[in-house]
């Protein structure tokens, strides 16, 4: 079970939806239907946008083909679950029996 106040204390981040942020972490091995697959979905997108943003203006000279590797090696799944654990998520994500024998979703 999520405790949300532990997880915003820990983040030093008050969340208004507190529904949706146990949606956001919980992943589908717990729940079928009231998992984070969509949330999951909207967030790549806003990661897309912000890096690829924050990538053309670093590198300005830079050509596509460039700035797609560097992209490319910042969205990937081992950098992204790395950032993820580096903050602790580990400790608060909601995952079914079946998951819990792995380390890393």
């Amino acid at each position: 079970i999520l405790n949300i106040h532990k997880f915003q204390k820990s983040q030093k981040f008050k969340f208004k939806n507190n529904s949706l942020l146990t949606e956001a972490l919980t992943h589908k091995s717990a729940n079928k239907k009231f998992n984070n697959e969509k949330l999951e979905f909207l967030g790549d997108r806003v990661i897309g946008l912000v890096l690829s943003r924050k990538l053309f203006d670093l590198y300005p000279s830079k050509s596509e083909g460039v700035l797609d590797q560097r992209f490319a090696k910042l969205v990937n799944r081992k950098t992204c679950g790395s950032i993820a654990w580096s903050i602790g998520i580990q400790d608060y994500v909601i995952i079914g029996n079946s998951k819990k024998k792995s380390t890393k979703i």
